[in-house]
C-alpha cells in the first residue's frame, strides 16, 4: 500500500514539473508577448519535480509489484510443492 501512495505522489510531482515547464515553454514561444516575472522560477522548479517525481515512480513501482508478489506467494504457500523431474 505505501508503494502506491509513492507511486501516486510520484505521479502528482511529475505533473506539476511538467505544468511549469509548459507554462515557461508557452511563454517562450509566444512572441511579442510579456512573460510574468516568476517564469525563471518555475523553470527552476519544473526539472527537479520531474526528475525527483520520476525516482517516486520508479520506486513505488517496485515497491508495488514487490508487496503484491510477496501477497501472491504468502497466500499459495499451503499449496502442495512442485515436483521436478
Amino acid at each position: 500500500m505505501i508503494g502506491f501512495a509513492v507511486l501516486l505522489i510520484g505521479f502528482i510531482l511529475t505533473l506539476g514539473g511538467m505544468l511549469f515547464l509548459g507554462q515557461v515553454y508557452s511563454c517562450g514561444l509566444s512572441i511579442g508577448t510579456s512573460c510574468p516575472a516568476d517564469v525563471t522560477a518555475r523553470f527552476a522548479w519544473a526539472f527537479p519535480l520531474m526528475i525527483f517525481g520520476g525516482y517516486m515512480i520508479l520506486l513505488g513501482g517496485l515497491a508495488t509489484v514487490a508487496g503484491y508478489m510477496v501477497k501472491s506467494m504468502l497466500s499459495c504457500k499451503d499449496a502442495p510443492p512442485v515436483k521436478a523431474l
